[in-house]
């Protein structure tokens, strides 16, 4: 059997109509992922991607003429020309599966899916499949703060990682030595997915999975040692007083999720509370804060 694959690069005004267009034509799924590489999804702010311009894939079954949807999506207004290709039928379930693999994200840190063997058993090997929640290590957002965690001693240490996704680096952190990590998501499947993945690592007694309004409700005046934020820029703005108030005396920030032209605003938000340094991969900063004493 073969398939159909349709893809379509739009303005996110425009987007919402086209996918309702696509199902409306039969399609079998239909996804939407940013058009711009450097765009990830926040996982800490509810709602729909904002993305400005979005590539939407819809797959039909091979019974519908590439021509007729080709001639229906000349109505919208499309940034390219819509792409039309057939697929020939495979496993496809064996296909994504086959795209994973064990990535080493740090000192002697892995990452490995499930479904394979850890290939250095005595390292500290998280088990994290690929899923809803967003966070699998590969993304440099999430990879540098891995990378931080593996080389900085966080024995007895209490984290608290606000906008959680899967839970990776809260998980990371216990499995690193941390006493107690509570992950903050606003997504409930996110939340679900963290504390599972905990279950999968054996760390599930010192992790604790909550939505905001919980963690306001139940933790009210907690302090953490390292507080850890992998969200958006304009995330973190919006999240100073929060992730400040969070940080113990002695405390470490990690922020990420920010762009090279974007750290020196991040920096200056949070410049009475932390002095910054930083690292950087590809585009993307970890901004590392120590708190300042109250002297200065």
């Amino acid at each position: 059997m073969q398939y159909l694959q349709v893809a379509v690069t739009a303005e996110r005004r425009d987007a919402e109509t086209i996918s309702d267009w696509l199902n409306n034509q039969g399609a079998l799924s239909v996804t939407v992922e940013s058009a711009n590489e450097q765009e990830i999804y926040d996982s800490a702010t509810p709602g729909d991607p904002t993305w400005e311009v979005q590539r939407l894939t819809a797959l039909f079954g091979s019974d519908l003429p590439g021509d007729s949807l080709g001639a229906g999506l000349s109505r919208f207004s499309l940034i390219e020309k819509p792409q039309i290709s057939r697929l020939e039928d495979q496993d496809w379930e064996r296909k994504w599966l086959d795209q994973f693999v064990p990535i080493e994200t740090g000192r002697n840190l892995w990452v490995c899916p499930s479904w394979l063997t850890p290939p250095d058993p005595q390292s500290v090997n998280l088990i994290i499949d690929p899923g809803l929640a967003f966070g699998t290590g590969t993304h440099p957002t999430t990879s540098q703060i891995l990378d931080y965690l593996s080389r900085h001693p966080l024995k007895n240490k209490n984290i608290v990682d606000y906008g959680c996704g899967s839970g990776i680096l809260a998980i990371a952190a216990l499995a690193l030595g941390a006493r107690r990590a509570i992950g903050v998501d606003v997504d409930p499947k996110a939340v679900k997915a963290a504390v599972e993945n905990a279950r999968k690592n054996s760390v599930e007694d010192r992790f604790t999975g909550v939505s905001p309004e919980q963690f306001d409700e139940n933790y009210a005046g907690y302090k953490a040692d390292v507080v850890i934020a992998n969200i958006l820029a304009s995330t973190l703005l919006d999240l100073r007083k929060k992730l400040t108030s969070l940080a113990a005396s002695n405390a470490t920030i990690l922020l990420s999720g920010v762009l090279e032209h974007q750290g020196n605003e991040i920096k200056d938000s949070y410049a009475a509370e932390f002095e910054f340094d930083q690292t950087q991969q590809q585009h993307w900063l970890l901004l590392v804060g120590t708190k300042r004493s109250k002297k200065e």
